[in-house]
């Protein structure tokens, strides 16, 4: 795919390499256009863009040999001049604009720690997704998170108090007449990141196409099964969250009972990536009848509605204990796949 010259391509959180026209955002370097055109919809938008190890430097879209041209001086003045100015505020009604980049460092194409994104969009999920007490983020906590995980960003002025009757509630400054609450994380991150004071249970994922080992990574086709150590609780509630973001019920599930320890076996099958196990086990009945009747959707997969009562049937009664884990699947066939390929 060739660069269009004199043009940029944003990267949403969703992004499918694998669908790439669907999900790439493709506009001119000057944003502006594109902003216009969100902010007519008059849906409230929470832009946050992460420009880490970009570096200060952009594609150029007509060089076969030089990969990368060095912005000119003047324009990195300009723009600094301009940033974090009240007075520069575009009169959007539905739109905020939040990105972060640090221009000293270097463009970075490979995987840096692991991630193959940039760290300030990691920071910002985990300030997102932290549990708070209500279902709105305070102003002074996700301030405080922020600052507190990566201190070398600057403050962002939107993110300002806009009138005393807002309480602690986030309320960001869009334009000069508009205002746009951030909601907190979603029912799904926080059912996945759900603890109590409870003592945690133990839970295995081994794979039965290799003389029953206990590893990291499964390749396609290949036969794996987690057990779980539970001699107390009564009660199994057990779900898993996919590449694609899906929630899906392990257990409860109708017409099939447990056989000893084992949550479940299964063979791995599109799609590949990192999969999100989490497990809850009671003796309250009223969490387990209330988590029962959602058993019997299709494939197993929980709409968001039945994912926030699920949530908030656990919260209420908060006896439970809990266990997580990380599958990683990879497409090389079982057949073929090698100790490197897990690696």
């Amino acid at each position: 795919m060739k660069w269009i010259e004199n043009s940029a391509g944003f990267v949403p959180y969703d992004f499918n390499p694998n669908n790439l026209l669907n999900t790439l955002i493709i506009t001119k370097r000057d944003f502006k256009p594109t902003f216009e055109r969100l902010d007519a919809r008059g849906i409230n938008i929470v832009w946050i863009a992460d420009a880490c190890y970009a570096g200060n430097a952009y594609r150029s879209g007509n060089s076969e040999k030089q990969k990368f041209v060095k912005l000119d001086p003047k324009l990195v003045a300009e723009a600094q001049a301009s940033t974090h100015q009240y007075n520069r505020a575009s009169n959007y009604k539905h739109l905020l604009f939040y990105g972060a980049s640090l221009t000293t460092l270097p463009t970075q194409e490979k995987p840096y720690r692991g991630e193959t994104r940039g760290e300030f969009s990691i920071e910002v999920e985990k300030c997102l997704n932290k549990p708070y007490k209500s279902s709105v983020i305070k102003h002074k906590e996700f301030k405080k998170c922020l600052k507190s995980s990566y201190s070398n960003y600057a403050y962002n002025p939107a993110f300002v108090p806009f009138g005393n009757q807002q309480g602690e509630q986030v309320v960001i400054k869009a334009s000069h007449n508009a205002q746009v609450n951030a909601s907190a994380s979603s029912y799904k991150e926080k059912l996945f990141s759900l603890q109590n004071n409870q003592p945690l249970l133990k839970m295995s994922i081994k794979s039965l196409s290799s003389s029953n080992q206990v590893i990291k990574t499964f390749c396609k086709r290949e036969l794996l099964s987690v057990e779980l150590n539970n001699n107390r609780d009564r009660y199994i509630i057990a779900l898993s969250k996919d590449i694609n973001g899906r929630v899906i019920m392990i257990q409860p599930k109708r017409n099939t009972p447990l056989v000893g320890n084992q949550l479940f076996r299964t063979e791995v099958q599109e799609p590949f990536g990192t999969d999100q196990l989490k497990v809850f086990t009671t003796n309250d009945s009223t969490i387990f009848k209330t988590v029962q009747q959602y058993s019997n959707r299709k494939d197993g997969i929980l709409s968001s509605t039945d994912i926030e009562m699920i949530y908030k049937a656990l919260t209420k009664s908060n006896n439970f204990r809990t266990a997580q884990a990380k599958v990683k699947t990879i497409s090389t066939d079982i057949n073929i796949c090698k100790k490197g390929d897990r690696e």
